[in-house]
């Protein structure tokens, strides 16, 4: 944000710098942990016993952890603005195969079990998923909706039935 204000060149080059250096993390988890951590981009602690029991469906790390979905929230965040503000394709590219996860991780699971850890932490996924999808437009992606499930809040948008995933009584009102 500080290069897209300012223009700062130094901001930029540190910038590229952490997106390089988050590429190769990424890429790294993909090949360590192939089975649930292709695109990952996160930094939760203990994080291989939190994402893989996930994907099977076993919170128990998940819920022992401190709001990991909020946790990594931040890095998407930081990655979609660095690409949105300043036009950084490789953190482009790192935010969707992080989308990808996120939707991977989370798609074997039933309404029930994934219900059950929503109730009590989303950590901005809604807004994650809802912005990817109406930032690429692209109606094929991971990111179209139905996946990150809460049956309090859905709207219509462009054609498609978006479900809002949310804890708190404010963000469960989906912007109009």
């Amino acid at each position: 944000m500080n290069y897209a204000a300012t223009g700062n060149l130094e901001c930029k080059r540190r910038m590229e710098y952490i997106i390089q250096e988050l590429k190769e993390c990424q890429d790294a988890n993909g090949e360590k942990y192939p089975d649930w951590a292709k695109g990952y981009a996160g930094a939760v602690p203990n994080g291989q016993k939190i994402w893989s029991g996930f994907k099977k469906g076993d919170f128990t790390a998940f819920r022992a952890a401190w709001v990991p979905f909020y946790n990594i929230h931040k890095m998407y965040e930081g990655l979609s603005d660095a690409w949105l503000y300043t036009g950084n394709t490789k953190a482009k590219e790192l935010f969707l195969k992080f989308c990808d996860w996120g939707i991977s991780i989370s798609s074997g699971l039933s309404d029930t079990q994934l219900q059950s850890v929503l109730d009590t932490e989303h950590g901005g996924m809604n807004e994650v998923f809802a912005d990817a999808y109406q930032t690429t437009g692209e109606k094929n992606t991971s990111m179209q909706p139905g996946v990150f499930l809460i049956g309090c809040c859905w709207m219509r948008w462009q054609q498609v039935r978006i479900i809002w995933i949310t804890n708190m009584p404010i963000p469960r009102c989906p912007r109009r």
